[in-house]
């Protein structure tokens, strides 16, 4: 898990380090463009954390297990220095498997909003983004319908 010593564009974290930014990678031979940086990711790389409750929280991270990349949605908790563990509920998959899981999540978000089941003006859950105005603005109308119904 721990990257190398020298990698440029990382900081430490809880003892191991993290790829913190593509662009804060240094073109050492000259070359412009994007694909002239490109090298291999340090990972493991927190796409998202939030917190679950009072003592854990939820991280989803890109890895790598026995030499395979993987995606992994897991609760940590503290241990007793204080410092993040990874606990035992969790989902960990193949990267090959991340579109279908990210259809699937989407999916259960409309289901779970159609049905009432969670508030649909709750923008901390998932921000989607509008293809075109005329969606912005039938969303930001919707909004404003649910606010003055509520």
């Amino acid at each position: 898990m721990v990257g190398p010593a020298g990698v440029v564009g990382a900081r430490q974290i809880n003892e191991v380090e993290r790829q913190t930014d593509l662009s804060a990678r240094i073109d050492t031979k000259g070359v412009s463009g994007t694909l002239a940086n490109l090298s291999a990711p340090v990972y493991p790389i927190i796409v998202a954390e939030w917190q679950r409750n009072s003592r854990e929280i939820i991280r989803v991270a890109l890895d790598q297990y026995q030499g395979r990349e993987i995606v992994d949605a897991r609760a940590w908790w503290r241990d007793d220095e204080g410092s993040w563990r990874p606990g035992r509920s969790g989902l960990t998959l193949s990267l090959k498997h991340l579109p279908a899981l990210a259809e699937g999540l989407v999916d259960a978000l409309q289901r779970a909003r159609a049905l009432g089941l969670i508030d649909s003006a709750d923008t901390t859950t998932i921000i989607i983004k509008d293809k075109t105005a005329a969606e912005r603005q039938r969303r930001y109308r919707d909004r404003h319908r649910n606010v003055v119904a509520a």
